[in-house]
């Protein structure tokens, strides 16, 4: 009869459990392996499974024996142990992470005659979300919006851009400017090394549309067609790629073609242009430079709006990080995550002859702006960085297993892991990940995703109690002197 042994809950993040199958029980089943896997061996002279055991042991190798044994044996009551360990955890009133049954295979293994099983689970965090309502977080107003333009620049912005890609270009023998069109054949490198998503033919590249990095679009401006140029293109530790993102490429290229633009103005863009040749952009046909202008004011408030949002969303964030209890977090895991972010910093800052606290200042973690002069302040920083993701992440595992009643669907997650194998690297997945591995990260994404909406509504919605919002609604008096 398999039993438990023992259980144990450790620093309230892992379940522990001995599973122990008897001697009689663990006899018998070594017993029905052992003769089955004799019976299958060929001995000279003899018919399969008629052969003496004793002639059958000189034909096989006892290791590979003893393998198929104690795989046989996990795959058995390995099973039971799991069935076991979720009734246990029924019984504690925790949940074990789904895909995460771990064996000790160091201490399982044959014991007293019988057979032992030490499986673990990672469990879901138990935490405390009775303060999620009253969080305090600063609510972002426009003035947070750092680096944003000012109506009047984005619409001249808009205006060049507008201008420019409704234009019509001719070939020219003069150097390119702005609002040029640049026809050029491209290669990129990085650290020294042909980068394949840094190729184009015939690309047309129109210079102050917007469409290219500003180191790009400095890179072709001032060229003629027929030449070739080389130029270092820093991609933004924002960029969209995150594969990309913070790195600086060597571009080659060959000048095909530079083509002037024949109009200069909103008006003779209007005046110039036919109807149908507006197709295909994604706004009304513009008769007037004025509807221009509230199309694009319309455009610029709703886009202004929805950036305040997403800075409050991310303050909540931030809050809840800082204003939940805390609770237990894997520390090796921390470790080595710690570990794997400090080497690359030390790469970049043997790479680049600089200190590893300067390597640090010039990457976007959470206190990379603080101008620390010290290479051994850099792993706090780094430590307590990676920590508070842990804690965010277990967070959102936390609301989606008990806060969200309608979980993702295979359907939904299907969809979704689909178009994420379209483009990984715009998600932040390698290129070369496997089916597995996008699918793991397309579903933490929907959990995450899931979990934030949730933590907003709660937040916002308390804002303004019913009883709040009753009083704000009915009119109010004057007092009497």
């Amino acid at each position: 009869m398999s039993k438990i042994l023992s259980q144990n809950v450790e620093n309230n993040i892992k379940f522990v459990i001995d599973f122990f199958v008897e001697p009689k029980e663990y006899k018998d089943w070594v017993s029905k392996l052992k003769n089955q896997y004799l019976k299958s061996v060929e001995v000279p002279g003899f018919r399969k499974g008629m052969a003496p055991e004793d002639l059958v042991m000189k034909q096989i190798n006892p290791a590979a024996l003893n393998d198929t044994i104690f795989r046989e044996t996990l795959d058995k009551f390995g099973g039971e142990a799991i069935l076991k360990m979720q009734e246990e955890l029924a019984k504690l009133g925790r949940v074990g992470l789904t895909q995460t049954y771990g064996i000790n295979e160091e201490k399982t293994k044959e014991h007293e005659d019988g057979f032992l099983i030490v499986m673990s689970v990672e469990l879901l965090p138990e935490v405390d979300l009775s303060s999620v309502s009253a969080l305090s977080y600063e609510k972002a107003t426009e003035k947070d919006l750092k680096g944003r333009m000012t109506l009047k620049e984005y619409i001249q912005k808009e205006k060049t851009g507008y201008i420019v890609g409704h234009n019509v270009f001719e070939s020219t023998d003069d150097k390119s400017i702005h609002g040029y069109q640049v026809v050029l054949d491209m290669k990129g490198t990085i650290d020294e090394k042909d980068d394949d998503r840094l190729v184009a033919k015939d690309m047309v590249a129109t210079i102050g549309a917007g469409n290219f990095l500003p180191d790009f679009e400095k890179g072709i401006t001032g060229v003629t067609k027929g030449k070739a140029k080389s130029f270092d293109v820093n991609f933004p530790v924002d960029y969209f790629e995150q594969s990309l993102a913070g790195v600086k490429a060597v571009f080659h290229i060959e000048i095909k073609d530079v083509k002037k633009p024949l109009y200069s103005t909103f008006a003779e863009i209007v005046a110039n242009t036919k109807e149908e040749e507006h197709h295909g952009h994604s706004h009304p046909n513009f008769k007037t430079e004025d509807e221009f202008d509230i199309f694009v004011t319309e455009y610029y408030s709703s886009e202004t709006q929805k950036m305040i949002a997403d800075a409050s969303q991310r303050n909540i964030i931030r809050a809840a990080v800082t204003q939940i209890p805390d609770f237990g977090l894997p520390k090796d895991k921390i470790d080595t995550e710690t570990d794997r972010i400090c080497g690359v910093l030390s790469g970049d800052s043997l790479r680049e002859k600089i200190s590893l606290a300067q390597a640090f200042a010039k990457t976007d973690l959470p206190g990379s702006d603080a101008k620390i002069k010290h290479d051994d302040e850099v792993r706090g920083l780094v430590e307590d960085y990676v920590s508070k993701e842990f804690k965010l992440a277990a967070v959102w595992n936390y609301i989606y297993e008990m806060k969200i009643s309608e979980k993702i669907s295979q359907e939904a997650l299907d969809s979704a892991s689909n178009e994420v194998t379209k483009n990984p690297q715009a998600y932040g997945i390698h290129p070369e990940a496997g089916k597995e591995e996008i699918r793991d990260n397309t579903f933490a994404m929907l959990k995450k995703q899931l979990a934030a909406n949730w933590l907003f509504k709660q937040v916002t919605e308390a804002e303004a109690s019913p009883v709040v919002k009753d009083l704000e609604s009915k009119p109010k008096k004057i007092a009497k002197k």
